[in-house]
């Protein structure tokens, strides 16, 4: 299923990597093993979303309306819901979080006033 990332970063020198670095210890294990920390198996920035916000955003320019299902800041990783394993009812791994996916509020509670959002379509 695909899903709608937005990432922060600082400024707009080599988006591709500066992705690639945030995204990469999320990625899922090569040989299947289950992490609860890795939630993606492929990426591509805008994507599919490329309508939601364009690439990239500057803070500013961010709308109040603007949601996503995953949001990144640093080290801090937001999603709306998480998959946690459990053998005893499979179809009950996905739970609901706090966070309802807006992400201006984020940002200001976190300060941000410059940088930029990158919008980014990721598998898992």
């Amino acid at each position: 299923m695909h899903y709608h990332a937005e990432v922060y970063v600082r400024d707009t020198d080599n988006l591709q990597e500066q992705v690639a670095r945030i995204m990469a210890p999320f990625k899922e294990r090569e040989d299947g093993s289950y992490d609860k920390r890795r939630w993606w198996d492929w990426y591509v920035l805008d994507g599919r979303w490329r309508s939601v916000s364009g690439l990239p955003t500057t803070i500013k320019n961010a709308k109040d309306e603007l949601t996503c299902f995953t949001l990144m800041i640093g080290e801090c990783v937001l999603h709306q819901e998480v998959f946690v394993y459990n053998e005893e009812e499979p179809d009950k791994s996905y739970h609901r979080q706090l966070w309802d996916g807006k992400v201006k509020p984020i940002l200001d509670s976190m300060g941000l006033t410059e940088g930029y959002l990158v919008t980014v379509d990721y598998h898992r």
